[in-house]
């Protein structure tokens, strides 16, 4: 059996239904849907006003106005694929190397960028008292934005960020660009006062292109010619010079006496080198009491001193190396005056398993005598190799490059 308070509202709720009818002289029609998928899952009627009985329980009153609340689920719709939109370009040849393109930048697009950098300001500006973050009005983020002039700006800026990279791909196709030579060619204050967001806006760009290259001969014709450095016995006297030097730093010099100079040797000397038939000395190399180790004499000195004693003078020839750090003197004959002030020679200690174990700096990387040997040997021929290899490279580039006419490439116009 139905509850009195299920009756009553039975009643209540056709009584409702009866009047509508009435009054209108027609059947109740039927409500209009909104233009998306709804799925009910329940609908509740209650008296509005009316008081509540315990347990909760609401009994209306005849005549009492009903409030209908549902509670529904809209079917989600499937996500539009964004638009894309098609940019009309128009490009002029201004000079061989200049390239003008105007741009017209449709107005979906335009809106677009509107709304990105709209919402970019939402998340900019935050929250401000009174408002949701999505609910803030326009002309307040204008105003924390800096201006109308700025938002525009700001707008513009996003639209040509979008717009130059898609237009430069679309009409320069087979261009070879220099890097960074794109610019804005339109005014500012022009896009300014051209800008609507529900209308196209047109932008000129100009960017520099390379000149085709043009080759003078075939690159099947260039040929290198690269000077191996050394080989295993060059490479062996390298690893005996260095093992040298090591022993050197844990050596001493003595004072040399009742004998001239000889190899090995160290010395204080003044010198003068000067271009053959000149006694004026060449830039730099007027010394006095220089030191010299004749186990380091990139100028070859040791070889017209061999034999002075201290005190002695000489004056002989010399021919400048090859690989000399001044290019300009490369092989060239000079004349050397040199005066022998003090002689020295070097105590050094023997070179064995010893001395390996005997200095940290070896013993933790080397075995042995032997093996510290191996290793540098190998170091040695590694870096010779990686040397030739550097000249080959480099030889080989400045090869191709004189096959080719470089052009040269133009400043094109500036604002």
């Amino acid at each position: 059996m139905r509850s009195l308070a299920q009756q009553q509202q039975q009643r209540t709720s056709s009584n409702v239904a009866v009047r509508k009818s009435a009054n209108t002289g027609c059947a109740p029609r039927p409500a209009v849907l909104a233009p998306r998928s709804v799925v009910v899952e329940y609908v509740s009627l209650r008296p509005c006003n009316a008081p509540a009985l315990a347990g909760g329980r609401i009994i209306p009153t005849r005549g009492a106005r009903l409030v209908a609340s549902a509670k529904s689920t809209s079917s989600s719709a499937p996500k539009q694929p964004p638009v894309e939109h098609k940019l009309e370009l128009a490009s002029q040849q201004v000079t061989p190397t200049l390239k003008r393109v105007s741009i017209t930048v449709p107005a979906g697009m335009v809106l677009e960028c509107y709304k990105i950098t709209v919402e970019k300001l939402k998340q900019i500006v935050g929250k401000l008292p009174g408002f949701r973050t999505d609910k803030i009005p326009l002309s307040m983020l204008v105003t924390q934005a800096g201006g109308q002039r700025t938002f525009k700006l700001t707008v513009i800026e996003e639209i040509l960020s979008k717009v130059v990279p898609m237009a430069i791909e679309q009409s320069g196709s087979g261009d070879l660009l220099v890097p960074e030579s794109e610019r804005i060619a339109s005014h500012i204050n022009d896009l300014e006062a051209a800008f609507d967001p529900a209308k196209s806006l047109v932008i000129d760009i100009e960017y520099e292109m390379m000149k085709p290259l043009a080759w003078k001969r075939s690159y099947k014709e260039a040929a290198v010619s690269v000077r191996d450095t050394g080989n295993f016995t060059t490479d062996s006297n390298a690893v005996d010079d260095l093992i040298r030097q090591y022993l050197k730093k844990k050596g001493f010099q003595r004072v040399v006496a009742g004998r001239g100079m000889q190899a090995q040797d160290t010395c204080i000397f003044d010198v003068e080198v000067c271009s053959v038939g000149s006694t004026t000395p060449l830039p730099g190399l007027l010394r006095k009491k220089a030191n010299l180790d004749t186990e380091q004499d990139p100028l070859g000195l040791f070889g017209g001193m061999a034999g002075m004693c201290v005190g002695d003078e000489r004056t002989f020839e010399i021919t400048f190396p090859e690989d000399y750090h001044v290019e300009l003197w490369r092989g060239m004959k000079a004349t050397a005056k040199a005066k022998l002030i003090e002689l020295f020679y070097w105590v050094t200690p023997e070179f064995n398993d010893d001395f390996v174990k005997a200095h940290k700096e070896f013993s933790e990387k080397f075995d042995s005598a032997e093996d510290m040997r191996k290793q540098l040997l190998a170091a040695t021929a590694m870096t010779r190799v990686e040397e030739f290899d550097r000249q080959m490279e480099d030889s080989l580039w400045d090869e191709v490059v004189a096959c080719v006419d470089v052009p040269e490439v133009g400043q094109g116009r500036r604002h």
